[in-house]
Parts: structure tokens; C-alpha cells; sequence
């Protein structure tokens, strides 16, 4: 390998396979590092407590969008985990044991912003107009339950947990 180290943002899921693992350890030399990264609304899992006291209308959103994704790979899904955890299984690993950590931090953004981020979202922007007009008005109606009269221009704390996963070759 020649690369001391490999980072990928936002998009393992979508190439988590042995072959990739493979890859990314013939370019790397001994000892560097694969590193991994994801930003998620609330958190990987959804789950109460990844996020502050009042934050938690995050998962109201998320559950508005997330019935649209069907089989996509998604990061929260953990999907991605499967390839580390065959490599761990194996006599021979090629990486050590993922380690993580997670960071919490809220993202300012306008009404109008948040609305375009779900948006670009794959399995939201192959949703037709109307389908997309609907999510936008229950997204709104769970922002006004939330923080009183909001419009697409009000300022919104939007919470996020970045995930940075991490393991090194052997």
C-alpha cells in the first residue's frame, strides 16, 4: 500500500462489502488508517437520548421521511458493520476493531435549508411533487408544534450526532 490513510464521508453504506475492505487494505500501508464518518439527525439510531431535552421533535421529523426509504442502504441501518464484522471473525483479520465515537452538535439552519436537506435525500428526491409538497407540510406542522409559528425563513437549532468510526490494517 502506499496511503497512510482513507476517509469516507457520508458514504460507505452504499459500498460495504469484503471487496471494498479488500481494496482499501491493499492501498494502505501497515498500520494506516480506514476512516469513516456520518452525520445524522439525532443520531444513528433515532433513539431517545442521543440528542438534548427538547431536541427530540428531530425524530418526529425523521419519521415522516424515513418511511419512504425502503431497501436503500442507509447508514442508520448498520448494514455497513457487516463486512468489519466478518473481517473480525476471520483467523487473518485485515483491519483491527472498529472504534468510534460520537459527537454531538446542533447545526443552525432556516426552515427553508432543513426542507432542502430532507430533500436531497435519494429516496425523497425520486418522490414525486405532491409526495414531496405533503412531507414539507408535516414537516412544518411538526416545527410549528414545536416552536410555535415558524415559516421557511425562521432560524431552527437542528441537532445532529456525527459518527467517526475508525480502524487501522494489520
Amino acid at each position: 500500500g502506499i496511503n497512510a490513510e482513507y476517509g469516507v464521508a457520508q458514504a460507505f453504506h452504499w459500498f460495504a462489502t469484503r471487496a471494498s475492505l479488500e481494496s482499501f487494505h491493499a492501498a494502505l500501508k501497515a498500520g494506516g488508517v480506514l476512516l469513516l464518518a456520518w452525520n445524522m439527525e439525532g443520531g444513528s439510531d433515532g433513539k431517545e437520548g442521543q440528542v438534548e431535552a427538547g431536541q427530540e421533535w428531530i425524530y418526529d421529523v425523521r419519521h415522516l421521511y424515513e418511511v419512504y426509504d425502503g431497501d436503500v442502504p442507509q447508514y442508520r441501518k448498520a448494514q455497513w458493520v457487516a463486512p468489519f464484522n466478518e473481517d473480525a471473525a476471520l483467523d487473518a483479520p485485515l483491519f483491527t476493531p472498529l472504534e468510534r465515537v460520537e459527537l454531538p452538535h446542533v447545526q443552525q439552519k432556516t426552515v427553508d435549508a432543513f426542507l432542502k436537506m430532507i430533500f436531497t435525500k435519494s429516496y425523497i428526491a425520486r418522490r414525486n411533487d405532491a409526495e414531496r409538497a405533503a412531507l414539507a407540510d408535516n414537516v412544518r406542522k411538526v416545527l410549528n408544534a414545536r416552536f410555535e409559528k415558524v415559516d421557511d425563513s425562521t432560524t431552527i437549532d437542528v441537532p445532529y450526532v456525527t459518527e467517526v468510526v475508525w480502524c487501522q490494517k494489520k
